[in-house]
């Protein structure tokens, strides 16, 4: 007797998953460099006292200046163009400021400066706000303290700001244009000529002025220590009537190695000059 075959079961089609394809790799969006929170200090400052110093620049650049004394470049390096920045907002720098100062009720003077240009942050006005209800919240005895080349004193809320400050130092080296667009070197988009930095001056309530004096001997048209230019600073003195005139040199690396710096002697001999229009004057060598 033979046995039945056994059917077979019919065989399903077999279904072909398809391997999904890779997926592709996306790069990452390019993140902003950040911009440097350089609370340093409290270090003693020949001219600040017992102070902490408050930097925001852009990691590698300094100002949009490039001043033939600079010490924030190495010899020989040119001014690029910063590139584009996330900047720390007020209340990022506020709190590490405050950070640093709850710890060191010796602080005389918070200063705003540094490699940076301090009145072009675009939340300048705020810190300003913000450093002096720090003050009031510590019960801190500190003076506040921004030091500038003048670049963002055109605009009225920065104006305004500064004069909330005890002290707002303004680097003036250059009475004549030539000179201030050679030594002083600002950028395209900043100040042309000396009066454009000097008519905003007249409006502030604080004003401090800082004038670096320097030689060079193989350029003497590159050195603002000069006659002609002595004159005019003390024509532009009398004209803003600071509070205070600081004189000094150059002293650590510069851009250019041909700067050499003014004597001390020669220093306070120019001081008796501007003691002489009234305005307290100091010199440091």
């Amino acid at each position: 007797m033979k046995r039945a075959k056994k059917k077979s079961a019919a065989k399903k089609p077999t279904r072909r998953i398809k391997e999904p394809k890779p997926t592709p790799k996306i790069k990452p969006a390019a993140k902003k460099p950040r911009a440097i929170n350089f609370v340093s200090g409290p270090s003693r400052s020949r001219r600040f006292g017992f102070s902490v110093n408050v930097n925001f620049g852009t990691p590698g650049h300094s100002c949009g200046w490039n001043c033939v004394y600079c010490p924030w470049r190495a010899p020989g390096e040119k001014i690029t163009k910063a590139p584009e920045t996330a900047p720390l907002n007020a209340i990022e720098i506020l709190a590490s400021l405050r950070d640093r100062l709850a710890g060191a009720p010796e602080v005389e003077t918070v200063i705003l400066g540094g490699s940076s240009e301090p009145t072009t942050h675009p939340e300048f006005a705020d810190i300003v706000a913000g450093v002096l209800e720090l003050k009031k919240e510590l019960q801190g005895k500190w003076i506040t303290v921004c030091l500038s080349n003048g670049e963002g004193l055109s605009q009225p809320s920065v104006r305004t700001a500064c004069n909330r400050l005890d002290e707002t130092w303004v680097k003036l080296d250059c009475a004549e244009d030539v000179l201030f667009g050679k030594t002083n070197k600002p950028s395209p988009r900043s100040l042309k000529s000396v009066r454009a930095l000097a008519t905003p001056l007249k409006q502030m309530r604080r004003l401090c002025v800082q004038s670096t004096l320097w030689r060079y001997p193989d350029k003497p048209g590159f050195q603002n220590w000069s006659a002609d230019n002595l004159s005019g600073l003390l024509a532009l003195y009398q004209e803003l009537k600071p509070q205070v005139v600081h004189l000094v040199t150059v002293k650590r690396r510069r851009v250019f190695e041909g700067v050499q710096p003014v004597s001390y002697d020669e220093l306070e001999a120019f001081a008796l000059r501007v003691a002489e229009l009234g305005i307290p004057v100091e010199a440091f060598a």
